[in-house]
């Protein structure tokens, strides 16, 4: 029994004539491509030579793969027969034609150089090299257009650039550059294009509108049809049949030349037995390419805007709610035309168009200059693109001759020389590769001999220029020969009845250029596995419940607890992002899944775009103890390992640039602290400053005579302000730069000028070996966590020098513009990858990376993120055949008219984008073999089910209409979600926040249990050996100064405050800082079983609020104008602490002895409020029970302190609810002394008064120092 399904014997023993094979996902295409090439080769009657075959694949990766498994066939083959022909072929392989179709080109464009006059030795630009390239040729061609001052340009830039730069000319040039170059004859697209779009937008919106007419218009005839049922709502009829009639009207408008046509030939219908309805359609299509399509389309934009719906009669019918869904659907659908599709006056209009034509003309003029100039640039320096390639072997095969496209004599010699030409995934060729493979092509001859595979389901590089509308050409194409391979041997039941049940109701004809229908389906080929469950899941996390009706005030109230609880950080899961909370959703999935012996290699989560939440993710799924890495295609640049050398290349190249210097400082590479950055400020200015000073001390060769910044060395500072006169600085603080800090800041300069210097000479790949050594860098990132990953990163960064330096620009200076427009352009190839397929990890990667692999488990995650419509938002859009559009601006009366040109881009593209999405969740569905688990984040299940009502149809509008992939799931499972089938397709599971902290708590309580075994069993007395005994004496090993491996380097005063307060706690007092009431509770709430969790419940909640309140103060004092009074609160408080504010409260103070005196010394600028200060203390002097010599730095903000002749007065505002002073000197005593010998050490002035200013007591509390204290006593 043959192994070959009928489907796929016969495209094996395929032999003459072109075939378009549709092979399904799954359904072994390239392992069919290869044994049909293998089958040609062993033909006994007429065997092929593979030097007669070309094969053209997608990607280097499947080029590679083909000749490996032709390469093992034809070993096999030959150790059986010992037949030279196979010998021969084994030996030929190596230079066979299977190839990509860029590869195919370079090596004809290498045999024919000389027809081409370039050298046969050029090479292939890098993209950021020639991305730099295509940014200095349109710089320098504008440059010479503003010099020339021609009037058509200087409109052009005027109605197109963006503010004072030529950013938005640029970008257009480009779009139509890349547009131009996915053409076959660019040059003549271009030419063109100017005369071809303003019909083909009218065209093309015209068809749009009647086809969606034609929709809308079947959808009330459904609604009709309802209505007048038996119990249909038959009050709905007149008004749902007055709707039917305007869109009748809307379809019957025609051309009135057409309309004279119709009579002539109504009267020949029967006997030409319908070929007077076929010519009446060609001369409608005629008509509309003409001048006419404008008119046509103009009324009929007019009929639609004259249509309105009014209100339906009230019904009580069943089937009420299904008429309404379809009458709101076209109302939606007309309100959205009206609203978008806008007529201006006609006059307007002409201008509009005559302007658009113009500027269109001036862009074209502008891309053919640019493109003139960058072929010449390029070729002048010996390098090609890939576009390049393909151009220059249409040069090769084809000749112009009288305004026509004839055959050159090579292409005429190669279609004979070659037998067979086979393309693979065809789906996603271009006009440019159609066109190569045409001239290769024996069709001209004799019968075709081209082999085509692909599957338009998955055909999604539409970015890439990609044309799917060839493969469906042939597709539909009755007289095509066609072969469907729908088989699919990859996935189980449960996966295939879900992509089969999905695609049937959303993917259509109509949008996406393929009806989802028995020939294009899925088939069961692979068998099922027992007791394994393939059913398709959907694992939905609900944010919020579904808690039915709630009253206004209820709303309201759960809103405020809902903010307040973010702002809180409440524990738990609460304050995760959705992000967060899908992984932990996925994570628990994932573990069930392991302890089904599935390994993590063999599972993957499938994102749209995970550009921006993969590195995340890892980070999650390492939280939960799951090894996981990403296939990234970006972040590369944004490694801090990767952007500490970059920034040290930057300042080597221009050291006047203040972040990267900073950067470079801060980095382990030099190791200088904050304090010390902060000094070097307040000694130079800036950092850029203090470096451009010491180089040019060291080029004068004096930068060791003298420490000019050097001041006090144990100087200390408070805000880091610099004040370095005593007009400037009534603190007397000296300069901070002590000569330490000099050293060290002279050993740098010293060092960088090296490198300066030698980056003359040394190439940027030399520069970065020697940087990586001497400032041991390289090995400092080897010993973080990840450190393999981030030598790897280094390494590349080398590579990447290594490739820019084989490239036509050299020197540092352009490495870092190449590195810059690498950043720009998106050109980030990702992190460097230390993994391989077979370590045992869970991979994320993309749906696009994805294409062409397969798991046993596939998440496909985040289907609830809306898509990307960031390019229709654009306020100009270009199209390929549409043209180029924007909304038109009157010069004379600078009012801006909307463009229907520019909706009919913006529809096209809204259409195609649409179509694209739905073959990418194709892709992504049909990448599982054994379980497809869909995930999503959404706020409300039952919410979003009503918006997704059960339809028996799905209309293409409502398919258009979709904004996220769970749409699209919606509409195609609705039934199995909202009704309860006894074997549903796809099984809904929804979560909560709840479950997963009950999910996560149960792995936590595993995991002590296994814990606690684990000692149990190590408990268990029994005789131990010796090495049992050696184990105990290293496990029972104490370290002898434990205690010291707990100290803190630094400490906040804060931190100490709070430590008192509970000491003060445990000895009595009951209320915190914070402390508050308890009012609107029943005091049988405050009894009982659950009096505990009350009062901690309500101790939290008032801590929460006090602290609130208490900020709201300091920040009120921070800021406060003593020459004004409390109306300034609203400009300098926000409105949450502006309620929180006790005005009688701050009006006590301010009226006080202590207020009055704020006032004075704040005019006299004697006051200073809310400063930051860092000292050094030993840790003794800390906590006096410690007896270590160490010190621990001090850090702390003083809410205000008064300088005066004879002292200083220092003050700390207090919120707390107290019944009497002492209590606030027994929490503060100590804060408020190491505050003053702060300021006492930093300022070298005493410190006379001690104050504690209780707002809630309305008293000043005075604080005495302890030898007052202690005198008094």
């Amino acid at each position: 029994m043959s192994k070959w399904t009928k489907e796929q014997s016969e495209v094996i023993s395929h032999r003459k004539g072109n075939l378009l094979v549709s092979a399904a996902a799954g359904s072994g295409k390239t392992a069919v491509l290869v044994e049909h090439v293998i089958d040609r080769l062993l033909d006994k009657e007429h065997p092929l030579s593979l030097s007669s075959v070309v094969l053209m694949t997608f990607t280097e990766a499947a080029a590679s793969e083909m000749k490996e498994r032709i390469k093992a066939r034809l070993k096999e083959a030959f150790l059986e027969s010992r037949d030279p022909h196979i010998e021969r072929e084994i030996a030929e392989l190596p230079n066979a034609n299977i190839s990509t179709i860029d590869a195919f080109c370079k090596r004809l464009i290498q045999e024919n150089y000389t027809s081409l006059k370039i050298e046969p030795n050029f090479r292939i630009g890098e993209k950021n090299e020639l991305a730099l390239l295509q940014e200095d040729i349109v710089e320098e061609l504008l440059e010479e257009e503003y010099g020339k001052k021609e009037e058509s340009f200087l409109s052009f830039v005027d109605r197109y650039s963006t503010g004072k730069q030529d950013k938005g000319i640029q970008e257009i040039i480009l779009k139509l550059y890349y547009l131009a170059i996915a053409s076959p004859f660019p040059e003549k697209y271009l030419k063109t294009l100017s005369e071809n779009s303003s019909s083909a937008w009218k065209n093309y919106l015209l068809a749009s509108i009647r086809k969606r007419v034609e929709e809308a218009i079947e959808t009330l005839r459904e609604a009709i049809r309802i209505c007048s049922e038996e119990g249909g709502p038959s009050e709905y009829l007149v008004t749902v049949e007055e709707d039917y009639q305007s869109l009748l009207r809307v379809k019957a408008i025609r051309s009135s030349q057409k309309e004279n046509t119709e009579e002539i030939l109504e009267r020949k219908e029967s006997e030409s037995g319908g070929e007077a309805a076929k010519l009446l359609e060609k001369a409608e299509e005629i008509l509309e390419k003409s001048e006419e399509a404008g008119a046509i389309l103009r009324r009929t934009i007019e009929e639609i805007q004259t249509i309105s719906f009014i209100r339906i009669k009230n019904s009580r019918a069943e089937r009420k709610e299904e008429v309404k869904g379809r009458r709101n659907a076209v109302k939606a659908l007309v309100q959205k035309w009206q609203k978008n599709y806008i007529l201006i006056p006609e006059e307007i209009e002409e201008k509009a168009e005559t302007e658009g034509k113009t500027l269109l003309q001036e862009a074209i003029r502008l891309t053919l200059l640019f493109h003139a100039r960058y072929q010449k640039e390029k070729l002048e320096r010996n390098i090609l693109d890939f576009s390049d390639l393909e151009h220059f072997a249409l040069k090769l095969l084809y000749t112009e001759k009288d305004g026509a496209l004839h055959f050159s004599a090579l292409a005429d010699e190669l279609a004979q020389e070659y037998t067979e030409i086979l393309v693979d995934e065809y789906q996603d060729s271009n006009m440019v590769q159609e066109y190569l493979v045409s001239a290769l092509s024996k069709e001209r001859f004799s019968e075709g001999n081209v082999f085509q595979v692909g599957d338009v389901k998955q055909s999604i590089y539409r970015f890439r220029m990609a044309r799917p509308e060839l493969f469906l050409r042939k597709y539909y194409d009755e007289s095509y020969p066609k072969i469907f391979l729908q088989k699919n041997f990859r996935s189980l039941k449960g996966v295939i009845d879900a992509v089969n049940a999905c695609f049937f109701r959303i993917m259509k004809k109509e949008l996406g250029g393929i009806e989802y229908d028995r020939d294009s389906s899925l088939f069961q080929g692979r068998e099922e596995k027992e007791e394994t469950d393939s059913k398709t899941e959907l694992l939905l996390l609900e944010k919020e419940e579904n808690k039915g009706e709630q009253t206004g005030e209820e709303k309201a109230k759960g809103k405020k607890e809902g903010k307040s609880g973010e702002k809180r950080g409440e524990a738990g899961l609460e304050k995760e992002t959705d992000l967060q909370l899908e992984c932990r959703m996925i994570a628990s999935r994932v573990k069930e899944l392991h302890k089904k012996n599935i390994q993590y290699k063999d599972m993957v989560i499938l994102l749209r775009s995970p550009k921006k939440v993969a590195k995340e993710m890892v980070d999650i799924f390492s939280e939960e103890g799951i090894p996981s890495f990403a296939v990234s295609s970006d972040g590369y640049y944004s490694q801090v390992e990767v952007e500490t050398v970059l920034a040290m290349l930057s300042v080597i190249d221009n050291p006047k640039q203040d972040i990267p210097l900073a950067a470079v400082l801060h980095s382990a590479m030099f190791h200088f602290t904050d304090e010390e950055l902060c000094s070097l400020k307040i000694a130079y200015g800036s950092l850029s400053e203090a470096l451009c000073i010491s180089l040019e001390a060291i080029a004068d060769g004096n930068i060791g005579s003298e420490n000019v910044c050097s001041g006090n060395k144990h100087s200390e500072t408070i805000s880091g302000e610099n004040i370095c006169s005593e007009k400037e600085n009534p603190l007397q603080v000296q300069p901070p730069l002590d000569q330490a800090l000099f050293e060290k800041w002279k050993d740098f300069c010293t060092k960088l000028e090296r490198y300066r210097r030698l980056s003359r000479n040394l190439r940027v790949h030399e520069l970065l070996t020697l940087l990586y050594e001497e400032t041991s860098y390289y090995l400092y990132v080897s010993a973080l966590p990840m450190g393999e990953k981030r030598r790897a990163n280094l390494d590349q960064l080398i590579e990447d020098a290594l490739q820019f330096e084989k490239g036509s620009f050299s020197g540092l200076f352009y490495f870092i513009r190449y590195i810059e427009k690498a950043k720009q352009k998106e050109y980030d190839e990702g992190e460097a990858n230390i993994y391989s397929e077979n370590d045992d990890l869970l991979r994320i990667m993309s749906i696009h990376q994805s294409k062409g692999l397969q798991f046993k488990v596939v998440f496909l995650s985040s289907i609830q993120k809306n898509f990307n419509k960031q390019d229709l938002r654009e306020s100009i859009l270009l199209d390929e055949e549409l043209g180029m559009a924007s909304n038109y601006l009157d010069q004379e009366t600078r009012i801006q008219y909307p463009s229907l040109q520019l909706s009919a881009i913006k529809e096209k593209m809204e259409e195609e984008n649409q179509a694209e999405e739905l073959r990418l969740l194709y892709v992504a569905m049909t990448r599982a073999e054994e379980k497809l688990i869909m995930t999503g984040v959404i706020k409300n299940l039952a919410s979003y089910l009503e918006k997704h009502p059960v339809n028996e149809e799905i209309k293409t509008e409502e398919i258009r209409g979709a904004n996220s992939y769970l749409d699209f799931i919606m509409l195609a499972f609705s039934r199995s979600f909202t009704e309860s089938l006894e074997n549903p397709l796809v099984k809904l599971r929804t979560f909560t926040r709840e479950a997963l902290s009950e999910k996560k708590e149960e792995e936590e309580g595993e995991k002590f249990s296994f814990k606690d075994a684990l000692y149990s069993y190590l408990a268990e007395k029994c005789e131990k050996t010796v090495e049992e005994e050696e184990w105990d004496k290293d496990f029972s090993y104490r370290y002898p100064h434990e205690e010291s491996t707990h100290l803190y380097p630094k400490y906040a005063v804060s931190l100490l405050k709070k430590q008192a307060i509970e000491a003060v706690k445990e000895q009595g007092d009951k209320e915190g800082e914070t402390g508050g009431e308890s009012e609107g509770l029943s005091e049988a709430e405050k009894s009982g079983k659950n009096r505990q969790v009350y009062e901690r419940n309500t101790e939290k909640r008032e801590k929460g609020l006090g602290a609130k309140i208490g900020d709201s103060f300091h920040h009120a004092l921070a800021l406060f104008d003593y020459t004004k009074g409390l109306e300034q609160l609203p400009a300098i408080l926000e409105e949450e602490e502006l309620a929180l504010i006790h005005k009688e409260q701050l009006e006590t103070f301010l009226s006080s002895t202590l207020g009055e005196c704020f006032k004075k010394a704040y005019l006299e600028k004697r006051l200073f409020r809310e400063k930051h200060f860092m000292r050094a203390l030993p840790y003794h002097s800390l906590f006096p029970e410690r007896a270590e010599e160490d010190e621990v730095l001090l850090q702390g903000i003083i809410d205000a302190f008064i300088v005066e002749d004879d002292g200083i007065i220092l003050v700390d505002y207090k919120t707390d609810r107290v019944k009497r002073k002492e209590e606030l000197r027994e929490r503060y005593q100590k804060q408020i002394m190491l505050y003053s010998d702060a300021l006492e050490a930093i300022l070298g002035k005493k410190v006379k008064r001690r104050v504690l200013y209780s707002f809630y007591l309305g008293e000043e509390v005075e604080i005495l120092h302890r030898e007052d204290m202690a005198r008094i006593l």
